[in-house]
């Protein structure tokens, strides 16, 4: 769950993006982890509800790598894009700030830290 402000706006890398609402401090914890609000399911469990919910989950969860169970947000960090040099790092449970983010700009993070391989999610798929 994002704990500083942000918005979605169209993002110049890809679709929308989430957008810091105010200016965020190097090391600022920007995400926790919050099982209220951040959904774990199986793979098998998303399948099991249709085939428009799996490709959903495709594209805005994340495989956990410990145990491949997928997660997903109900708030604004599942429009959060990759960048090649994130300004955000993670880990099982935080999203930090790795530099000053200023508000208006777009928080991003590495996907690789969330998926296993590439490619990442196809919406076609």
């Amino acid at each position: 769950m994002m704990i500083v402000k942000n918005y979605v706006a169209p993002s110049d890398i890809h679709g929308v993006g989430v957008f810091a609402g105010e200016d965020i401090k190097q090391g600022t914890r920007i995400y926790e982890f919050i099982e209220a609000v951040d959904i774990v399911m199986t793979q098998e469990q998303a399948a099991s509800y249709g085939a428009e919910f799996a490709r959903f989950m495709r594209i805005f969860a994340y495989v956990e790598p410990s145990d491949r169970t997928m997660v997903i947000s109900v708030d604004n960090s599942r429009f959060m894009n990759h960048a090649e040099q994130p300004n955000t790092g993670w880990n099982e449970r935080y999203g930090w700030a790795t530099r000053d983010i200023r508000k208006g700009e777009e928080i991003t993070c590495d996907y690789y830290t969330f998926w296993y391989k590439p490619p990442f999610a196809n919406p076609s798929e």
